[in-house]
């Protein structure tokens, strides 16, 4: 099911994904997600570890230029990342994992506006 609401850390991206998610595809490591700008990842959690940021060096892709801001992320099964393209208040979580059968990724939005209660919408996206 495509999203076409516009809701926190949703564009109008060409696959209509949320979090800036533009395709999630199968690769030996797990799933990798393409983004439709420079993420800025705020963790990384591996899932045979409970130490934040273990792992990350060997699973970056499509290094831009600035600390931590990526293109894509490879993230095996069960490892979650959280990120951000804009302001702090709007961000999101992301975790490789099998849904129904399929491999792929349950990517949550989040947006936590100063006085408001958080908005939170999430969409498990299957690899290609």
């Amino acid at each position: 099911m495509i999203a076409m609401a516009v809701t926190p850390a949703t564009g109008f991206a060409e696959a209509a994904h949320i979090c800036w998610i533009t395709q999630v595809s199968r690769v030996d490591e797990g799933v990798k997600v393409d983004f439709s700008g420079n993420l800025r990842v705020l963790s990384i959690r591996r899932a045979d570890t409970s130490e934040p940021d273990s792992g990350v060096s060997a699973r970056r892709e499509s290094r831009s230029a600035g600390s931590m801001q990526e293109r894509s992320l490879v993230l095996a099964m069960g490892d979650t990342a959280a990120g951000t393209m804009s302001i702090p208040e709007d961000y999101c979580q992301y975790k490789a994992e099998v849904h129904d059968g399929q491999v792929g990724v349950t990517a949550r939005s989040i947006m936590r506006l100063h006085g408001l209660p958080p908005t939170t919408t999430t969409e498990f996206i299957a690899a290609e």
